[in-house]
Parts: structure tokens; C-alpha cells; sequence
């Protein structure tokens, strides 16, 4: 077993760089090894006289305002929010059960050997400075009422460089439409005569919270169409290598389940989620993923 390990874990098309250790220190009958990526990042304060770092948005008068114009803490409250989402959503997520014959874990306490699964956690780590960061991100303040593209870009060699604005923070409500139909009255209401009651596709709607989409990729995982081979989206790829990954159909395909994972519109996880953390595992132990069945729950230690 390897305890530490840093570098890239790039498993797929969405490049990433993160810290981990692995560590069996702690482990009993009931208390599994634990696994914990470490994400370090820069967040870099920027103001509206900074307009000209923008990117991905048209640059215009007024969408930008100067943090802490009504609250001196404004800055350093958003960076603690986003520590605070992305932890809340991605730490203690999952739990890896070893499948596999791997004993490398495996402790041996008085008379009894304990076998444990492996516990999946993520910690973000605020760095001082950009070069010791895995990613920069610029952080902007939008004024009410504006808009701006928020990203991240990861890299294999830990030099990605992002965007957020202060309202990736709030969660967002997206929708698709359905296939089933609901009832809309259309006309005007002066003049019930005239009202007609027409069919129209149902709006399906997804929570989600930025945060945790953005930190989705930055240790590794790609849209949801893009991981599931979505044909719509691969042919937006294909049509769009630059920027196909990006199209609507690669956040909401294959299916509705889909698009309600958080690497599509919405806020669940699926088993594939896991591979930042099955991949890292691998190189810890040398156990690939068939070696460790994802779970949502935390699944205790084996006594042999």
C-alpha cells in the first residue's frame, strides 16, 4: 500500500490533479481504512476594475460590482461557503467495499483480523499562493439581475485556472421538458370566451448546487452524457470538439435519472460518480475498480 500519492488521476476525457492518502490507522470491527483526496486551491479575489479578466461572457457595463461594497466579509464568507458546499456534498459520499481477495489493509488486532472497506472523503485546502495551488480560480462579483460563466479547467499537472461569480453559491433550479403532458389555458382572462385549455410538455425540475458540479470536475468527472456516451452529446462533441462537452445534451443525457445527477442539472450521484476515488485507490493498492463495489452507505469492516 502506498499511504500518499500526488499527481494526476485522469481516468476519461476531464483532466484533474489532487493530493490523497490512504491510511488504516484508525481501523476496528466497526471503522473502515479511509481515503481522502486533498484539493487545493487559490481563490482570487477580483474586482470590477478587473473587468477585463472575464472570460466566457460578453463584457459589459454594469455586470460587475467590487466585493465587500455592503459587507467587508463579503470575499471571505464566499470562500467559506464553497469550502462548506463542496465538503458538505462530496465528503464521507461513498464507501468502497473490497470485493477482492487485497489484504494490504487488512489489521490484525489480538487474535482477530480486520478486513475494512474503505471510506471515501474530500477535503478542500486553501492555499496562499497560485503556484502551490492544483487550481486557480478568479472570483467576481455580478450585480443583481446579471449574469456570468463559471468553470473550471483541470490539468494533469495541477495549473487549471477557473471562474466563479458570488452567486454560484445559491442553488440554481433547472429544467427539461417532458414527455408528459400538462394542461395550459391560454387566451386572455377578460375574456372567458376566448379561453382554450392547450396541451404542452411538463417542465421537470432539478435542484442543484454549483459548487458541487464545479468540484465534480476537478477531480475528475466529466458532464453526465460525456461519461454515459450519450449519442446526442457525442455527436455535439464530434461537431464541436473545442466546446461540445458543453452542450445541453451532454448535462441531460442518456436518460431523466441522468440528468439528475450532479454532473448533469441535478443533485444525485450514481455509482460511476466514484471513479476519482476508485482510480486513486488503484494507485494506492494496485486494486483497479473491479476490486471495490461503490455504496452510498457506509458498509463496516470484515472479521476474518
Amino acid at each position: 500500500m502506498k499511504p500518499t500519492y500526488s499527481g494526476s488521476s485522469n481516468w476519461g476525457p476531464q483532466q484533474c490533479y489532487f493530493n490523497s492518502s490512504l491510511t488504516n490507522a484508525s481501523v476496528n470491527p466497526s471503522t473502515n481504512a479511509i481515503l481522502t483526496i486533498y484539493l487545493r486551491l487559490f481563490l482570487m479575489q477580483k474586482d470590477a476594475k478587473q473587468l477585463f479578466d472575464v472570460r466566457k461572457t460578453p463584457q459589459q457595463p454594469g455586470l460587475l460590482r467590487d466585493w465587500g461594497m455592503n459587507d467587508p466579509f463579503e470575499f471571505a464568507k464566499f470562500r467559506q461557503v464553497v469550502k462548506e458546499n463542496a465538503e458538505k456534498f462530496w465528503d464521507k459520499r461513498f464507501c468502497l467495499v473490497n470485493v477482492s481477495d487485497y489484504s494490504g489493509l487488512d489489521v490484525q488486532l489480538g487474535r482477530t483480523k480486520v478486513r475494512p472497506n474503505v471510506d471515501c472523503r474530500l477535503e478542500i485546502v486553501w492555499t496562499n499562493s497560485a503556484p502551490s495551488a492544483h487550481q486557480v480560480i478568479n472570483c467576481f462579483c455580478v450585480n443583481p439581475g446579471q449574469q456570468l460563466d463559471c468553470f473550471v479547467t483541470g490539468d494533469d499537472q495541477g495549473n487549471g485556472v477557473g471562474q466563479f461569480a458570488n452567486t454560484l453559491i445559491n442553488e440554481s433550479s433547472n429544467f427539461i421538458l417532458d414527455a408528459a403532458i400538462c394542461k395550459r389555458d391560454v387566451g386572455d382572462p377578460l375574456d372567458p370566451a376566448g379561453l382554450q385549455t392547450i396541451d404542452v410538455p411538463c417542465p421537470r425540475i432539478y435542484k442543484q448546487d454549483g459548487i458541487a458540479h464545479e468540484i465534480g470536475h476537478l477531480i475528475g468527472l466529466p458532464h453526465v452524457g460525456v461519461a454515459r456516451r450519450g449519442h446526442a452529446c457525442l455527436k455535439a462533441i464530434s461537431d464541436d470538439p473545442s466546446n461540445g462537452v458543453n452542450a445541453q445534451a451532454c448535462y441531460r443525457e442518456p436518460s431523466y435519472d441522468d440528468a439528475d445527477n450532479i454532473m448533469g442539472i441535478g443533485d444525485k450521484v450514481a455509482p460511476w460518480n466514484t471513479m476519482p476515488w476508485q482510480i486513486r485507490l488503484f494507485q494506492h493498492t494496485g486494486v483497479g475498480p473491479q476490486g471495490w463495489k461503490p455504496m452510498k452507505e457506509v458498509v463496516p469492516p470484515k472479521v476474518l
